[in-house]
């Protein structure tokens, strides 16, 4: 993403969960519970795992749309034939074996890097499961107390963790210039769809 996508996405963050954050800490205390401040709230609330989803596909595409030129990206990358040099494949197949092999660290942490963020994932929607069941025994006992903490710890367990999701991946991306298990998978994949993920295009 471009510096002003990514500053117009942290303005909207902070924007959110400025409301977010006021929402729940002012209505239940000025607002009686079945008003209709009070129920457009929590649904308020309850939306935002949903907009925490789409902020995350968003982000996924943004950068998914900067690497559509793969001539470009596997120069980028050290691969320097040219296209219209009879060996082009043949030299990608070799190069992507050096490339993605698990003998270099920077694919055994991008392999590893995708079992931590699996791993992650599990252990966070363990929480929210529980998190979940918790705040319905509460919402049980006590009907009319729908904005509770409870509900705010299942949706931050959850938002957080498609936060913390976009971070790892771009983190890895960082330090590796590679995304959580993408050399796993390119040592199981066919080296020429990689080449052309969207067709051979080459002018040649």
């Amino acid at each position: 993403m471009s510096r002003k996508d990514t500053k117009e996405l942290l303005t909207i963050c902070m924007v959110y969960f400025s409301i977010y954050f006021c929402a729940y800490m002012i209505v239940p205390d000025e607002f009686e519970h079945g008003s209709i401040i009070y129920s457009i709230t929590f649904y308020f609330l309850e939306l935002t795992p949903i907009l925490a989803i789409l902020l995350g596909i968003h982000i996924y595409f943004s950068l998914k749309k900067e690497s559509t030129n793969w001539e470009k990206v596997w120069r980028d990358r050290g691969f320097l034939t040219s296209p219209k040099d009879d060996a082009y494949e043949s030299d990608f197949s070799d190069f992507i074996t050096n490339y993605y092999s698990s003998e270099q660290f920077k694919n055994r942490l991008s392999d590893v890097w995708e079992t931590a963020m699996y791993s992650i994932g599990i252990i966070l929607l363990i929480l929210t499961g529980i998190a979940q069941y918790v705040f319905n025994i509460d919402l049980s006992l006590n009907p009319e107390n729908l904005i509770s903490p409870l509900i705010f710890g299942e949706i931050l367990i959850f938002s957080f963790g498609i936060f913390l999701s976009v971070v790892l991946c771009s983190l890895c991306k960082l330090l590796t210039n590679r995304y959580p298990g993408e050399a796993r998978r390119a040592r199981k994949a066919n080296p020429y769809y990689l080449l052309f993920p969207n067709g051979d295009s080459r002018d040649i």
